[in-house]
């Protein structure tokens, strides 16, 4: 079985402006691959087909409006040893989005460990502890989610989108 996890996406212009960001901040680590490059909802783990099916039959159930984010601060997370850029401020729109995967998941009897929600984008992994870095605001539009499933290759991780959700104020 694989691995599978909600995540929020950046649209090519998103993704480009995140690109630029990590060119010009100073760390050593091995960067994300820019296809990788996301902000975790809710990690969920395997999954049995079954699961699978029932965790996407209630998430088109979720009616959210588009909302923005602004990446606006880097990170560092020593016991991951990773980089990363976030939020001084969560949205509620985001807060919500995760605990009403949260709830699906646990209603479809998925073994989620309890965690506190920390929304940030990987920039590195195995990276050396970094200095923080100002960085110049990334407002980034949220119009859609997407349940991803998580694929070790030799060349490393890769993620397939299994299946998109858009907001409940965009056509499907």
């Amino acid at each position: 079985m694989s691995r599978f996890f909600f995540a929020v996406w950046p649209n090519n212009q998103t993704r480009n402006t995140i690109l630029q960001c990590r060119s010009q901040l100073d760390f050593r680590g091995r960067t994300v691959n820019q296809s990788n490059l996301h902000i975790t909802l809710l990690f969920i783990g395997k999954m049995t087909v079954n699961q699978q099916k029932k965790i996407i039959q209630q998430a088109n159930q979720i009616e959210f409006p588009s909302f923005e984010i602004v990446l606006d601060h880097s990170g560092y997370f020593d016991r991951s040893r990773a980089f990363w850029l976030g939020m001084q401020e969560l949205p509620e729109s985001l807060s919500k989005l995760h605990q009403e995967l949260l709830d699906i998941a646990r209603n479809c009897h998925l073994p989620i460990k309890p965690q506190s929600y920390v929304p940030h984008l990987t920039l590195a992994r195995k990276a050396a502890p970094v200095t923080l870095q100002t960085i110049k605001p990334i407002v980034w539009s949220i119009d859609r989610f997407a349940l991803l499933e998580s694929i070790d290759t030799n060349q490393g991780v890769e993620y397939k989108i299994v299946k998109y959700f858009t907001c409940s104020n965009e056509s499907n």
